[in-house]
Order: C-alpha cells, then sequence, then structure tokens
C-alpha cells in the first residue's frame, strides 16, 4: 500500500508539473501574440502616418501652385491699373478701373470679408476694404512686406498689390 501511495503521489506531481508547464508555455504564447499584434498596430500607423504626411505634401504643392497663378493674376491686374493710370483721363480711369475689377472678380462681386469703404482723394475715387486700409497703416509705420504678410494672413502678392495702391493714393 505504501507504494500505491508513493506512486500515486509521482503520478500527482507529475500531472502537476506538466499542468504548471503547460500554463506556463500557455502565457508564453499570448504574450508573442500580443507582442506581434502590436507590432503589426505600430506597422500600420506608420504606413498611414506616411501616406497622411505624402498627402499633405502634395496639397501644400497644390496651394502653392495657387498662390503663385494669383500672384501672376496681381500683377497682371497691377500692370493693367498702371496702364490706365498713364494712358487715360480720370474720368476713362474710373470706368477702366471698374471694369479691370469686374474681370478680376467672380460675378462681379469682389472678393473680401469685409464691405469696403469708401475713400475720397481729391482727384479719384477709389473703393478700399478695411483690410486694405490695416495695411496702409502698416505700410505707412514702415514694416515689411514679410512682417504684413504674417500679421494679416495676405499673400506678398497681394501686399505687393496693395502697396502700388498705397502709392498711388499717396501721389493723389
Amino acid at each position: 500500500m505504501f507504494t500505491e501511495v508513493i506512486g500515486f503521489l509521482i503520478i500527482i506531481g507529475v500531472m502537476i508539473v506538466v499542468i504548471i508547464r503547460r500554463q506556463f508555455l500557455k502565457k508564453q504564447l499570448e504574450k508573442n501574440s500580443f507582442d506581434t499584434a502590436a507590432n503589426q498596430m505600430q506597422q500600420q500607423f506608420e504606413d498611414t502616418a506616411d501616406q497622411i504626411i505624402e498627402r499633405i505634401g502634395n496639397e501644400i504643392d497644390r496651394l502653392e501652385l495657387l498662390i503663385q497663378v494669383a500672384d501672376d493674376k496681381i500683377n497682371q491686374l497691377d500692370q493693367k491699373l498702371k496702364n490706365i493710370a498713364v494712358t487715360k483721363p480720370i474720368e476713362e480711369q474710373k470706368q477702366s478701373f471698374q471694369e479691370i475689377l469686374q474681370e478680376s472678380t467672380r460675378d462681379g462681386e469682389i472678393i473680401t470679408k469685409e464691405p469696403p469703404t469708401e475713400i475720397l482723394p481729391k482727384q479719384v475715387k477709389l473703393k478700399v476694404s478695411k483690410t486694405n486700409k490695416l495695411v496702409f497703416e502698416m505700410l505707412e509705420q514702415g514694416e515689411s512686406l514679410e512682417s504684413i504678410a504674417k500679421k494679416t494672413g495676405i499673400g506678398k502678392g497681394a501686399i505687393n498689390l496693395i502697396r502700388e495702391m498705397y502709392k498711388l493714393q499717396k501721389k493723389v
């Protein structure tokens, strides 16, 4: 009977060792699967971030192209205004200015957030928005184009156009 009890205890001991080993291996396997899942998720995040960065880069390129096109249009309009100022009498300048303004806007509406206010110089009646007034003031204080562009959120080309308008305003 003693040998049977010892044999039974040995069998129970072996079973306990096998069960403990099995549990340990199971935990190791679960840990490895969590690590693998975490690594896969991290890789997916990195891939997604790369795609987002690429899209942002494409949008930046597109926006820079649009800014360049807008600056070119501003320069063309500025040139037209200069030609009008040099070649036509004051009354015709008013009409030509309105025509150019109509050409440069969508459906004849001025593209500004604020309604324009009127400034009455001696000879010519110009409409100037609040934003342009702010730029005029900054120009009078001697601020640089870059500084004005940063503070107002307006592009350098637009600031140049406003500066030219400011110069014409001062001459009149």
